[in-house]
């Protein structure tokens, strides 16, 4: 298995005396390296086996660097083969090197609909995963709309992440121009063995405020001349998720009667119509 930088793993190797007689002596107990230097043994107290005894070699790995450790741990023994040789144990040794993996929260920063003028946030956190510390280098917004999200770390960069642990990064959008904007999240980090980078996808749209009114258009009918009639104009936001900002309603005139047609005074201050609400307007027409 990985193990990572820091830590120690020690597997056992057991030398069992099968014979039905005789002394069984381990003679001399090496580890012959290949490649890497963090391979050490805990040779056994015991080296000189009866029948059905048996002692152990510990190979301990402890590894200080990204290189993958190879090697031979031989035993050389007392037992002849059938030419009438000393037979040596030969035990393949390989490890798997230490490696730096970064994965995110999120497979994608999905912002949804953010309404025009605002801006909104949300957090996707790095996790290493692997078995090397990371220092993340780089974070940056790249490819079409890239000026729409920006992107931060608490505390700045570099940042190091140790093996387990987390990153939060917040990813900022301030939608420009009514369109779908689509980014990703590059986010470029080393470690020990070269370190790497994660891509994440980021995309939003832009809303806007939008008028209803109910009904539309609003018809008076026939009426008789001199008596005020009032009907109620309905109106409410078009986009269930972006208040409507009404700064003025007025009357425009179109012809020489437009004056038969007034309205309630609207409020200066304007009036902002959230997307669950409605204003009643009432309009009155007093044919001459």
């Amino acid at each position: 298995g990985i193990v990572a930088l820091g830590e120690v793993d020690t597997r056992v190797v057991e030398v069992l005396h099968t014979g039905s007689s005789g002394t069984l002596e381990l003679s001399d107990i090496a580890y012959v390296a290949e490649s890497g230097m963090d391979i050490s043994l805990e040779l056994p107290e015991v080296t000189r086996l009866e029948p059905g005894e048996s002692t152990s070699v510990g190979v301990r790995f402890a590894p200080t660097d990204a290189v993958q450790d190879t090697g031979v741990l031989e035993i050389a023994t007392n037992a002849l083969n059938s030419e009438g040789a000393a037979i040596v144990l030969s035990i393949p040794v390989d490890t798997t090197p230490p490696r730096s993996d970064v994965l995110s929260d999120r497979m994608v920063v999905a912002f949804g609909g953010v309404a025009t003028g605002t801006s909104e946030s949300l957090v996707m956190t790095l996790a290493n995963i692997g078995s090397l510390d990371v220092s993340i280098a780089s974070v940056s917004i790249e490819e079409a709309s890239s000026d729409d999200f920006t992107v931060t770390v608490a505390g700045g960069l570099p940042a190091l992440i140790p093996v387990s642990g987390e990153l939060p990064l917040e990813v900022h959008y301030t939608p420009v121009g009514f369109d779908t904007d689509t980014a990703i999240v590059k986010v470029v980090y080393s470690a020990a063995d070269g370190g790497g980078d994660l891509v994440v996808p980021v995309n939003g749209n832009e809303i806007s405020a939008g008028l209803r009114v109910d009904p539309d258009p609003l018809d008076f009918g026939l009426r008789p001349a001199g008596q005020p009639h009032v009907e109620t104009l309905q109106i409410s936001s078009l986009n269930p998720a972006v208040p409507l900002e009404i700064s003025e309603v007025s009357v425009v005139p179109t012809g020489e009667w437009s004056g038969t047609v007034t309205i309630d005074a609207w409020p200066e201050e304007g009036r902002v119509i959230g997307p669950d609400e409605s204003y009643a307007l009432e309009v009155t027409f007093t044919p001459t």
